[in-house]
């Protein structure tokens, strides 16, 4: 009679499980091919008929690992096409986790065929120093960029018209930026605990500055465009702008041409200054002894629950200049009976005058 012997025997399952892992290990793209740079990097056909396009994929789902994967490492190229069965596909996208956790990426050449970054691209590429993002490029996705801390300059394209949400947050040694002529949005937190950022140069179309948008920078002083509608709750908290004395007038604080916060002990009517572009998320929100409001005639934009719990509002102009009026604005104002929407407005935000119980008069021309 044989018997087994365990010790060969765990070798042997052991020996098989490996063998069956290697066999059934699923890889995320379509093929892969050596770029200018050397590099062997990764695709997934996007249309395979004409224009044929590819985007540059990580070879796992979201991750550089498997047998025989090699991070690339130094000055990557990325090319404009690549010839696959003898087709040529152009390159359009640096796909989701395209090079995350790269973290010995020196450089990345984009092409002008690439119109897209997509999430979590670069991330944590921490060697990262020197990145083209050229006018091409049409959009930046979530958390692209985050922690990359070699990145010291970052000059955004004039094609961008919304940066994600995290996209540079936690780039620590991130000290200058510009923002492309074609930004509309900056999303939540896109520069958060960027603790070396010190100078941003804001385009003239900018419109909405999301939550937390620069909390933790080194921000000493901004210039905001007159174009800002919104600007998020904490976008500036904890910056050597918010703590400063100077900016606060009146227990108001005011960052560059907007209204960002005000005490809840407010009281009585209060005058925003002249010029002031908008008043940002939650301004106001529970000054319940306020009972007038005074715009200036620079106004455009009026945030989300900004003046939301102010139960003793009794009056507040609107100037024709207001295009923004965001969401819950005005919400619990018991005391507001009338109100003159302006005409220039192009969006009133849901439930802008939710609970607003005695409001009994509404112009809207």
């Amino acid at each position: 009679m044989k018997h087994f012997n365990m010790k060969t025997g765990i070798r042997k399952i052991t020996a098989l499980a490996m063998i069956m892992l290697s066999v059934c290990q699923v890889w995320a793209f379509d093929f892969s091919a050596l770029s200018p740079s050397g590099h062997r990097l990764y695709y997934t056909i996007t249309s395979n008929t004409a224009p044929y396009t590819v985007k540059v994929v990580p070879p796992n789902s979201s991750e550089w690992s498997g047998t025989g994967v090699v991070k690339p490492v130094g000055d990557v190229i990325v090319p404009s096409t690549v010839v696959i069965g003898g087709q040529i596909y152009t390159v359009t996208k640096l796909g989701n986790y395209a090079f995350i956790g790269c973290n010995g990426i020196t450089s990345v050449n984009i092409p002008l065929t690439v119109t897209e970054i997509g999430n979590y691209a670069f991330k944590s590429c921490s060697s990262l120093s020197d990145i083209n993002l050229h006018d091409s490029l049409l959009s930046i996705g979530r958390e692209a960029f985050r922690y990359c801390n070699g990145l010291d300059t970052i000059v955004v394209g004039n094609s961008v018209t919304t940066i994600s949400s995290e996209t540079f947050a936690n780039c620590l040694n991130l000290k200058s930026v510009v923002l492309g002529n074609s930004l509309d949005t900056l999303e939540g937190a896109v520069f958060y605990g960027c603790y070396s950022l010190t100078s941003v140069l804001f385009n003239n179309s900018l419109k909405y500055i999301g939550n937390s948008a620069f909390y933790y920078t080194a921000l000493s002083s901004v210039t905001l465009p007159s174009s800002i509608l919104s600007i998020g709750v904490n976008a500036f908290e904890n910056t050597p702008c918010y703590n400063n004395t100077d900016n606060w007038v009146n227990n108001v604080l005011y960052i560059s041409n907007c209204l960002i916060e005000a005490d809840v002990a407010l009281s009585g009517t209060y005058t925003v200054l002249p010029g002031t572009s908008c008043i940002a998320d939650r301004a106001f929100e529970e000054c319940e002894n306020l009972t007038g409001i005074s715009l200036p005639s620079s106004i455009r934009g009026i945030g989300k629950y900004a003046f939301s719990g102010c139960y003793g509002l009794m009056s507040i102009n609107m100037p024709d200049s207001i295009q923004f009026i965001g969401e819950y604005a005005f919400s619990n104002c018991y005391s507001l009976s009338s109100i003159e929407i302006p005409k220039a407005l192009e969006t009133l935000g849901s439930r802008a005058f939710n609970s607003c119980y005695n409001l009994d008069t509404v112009r809207w021309e």
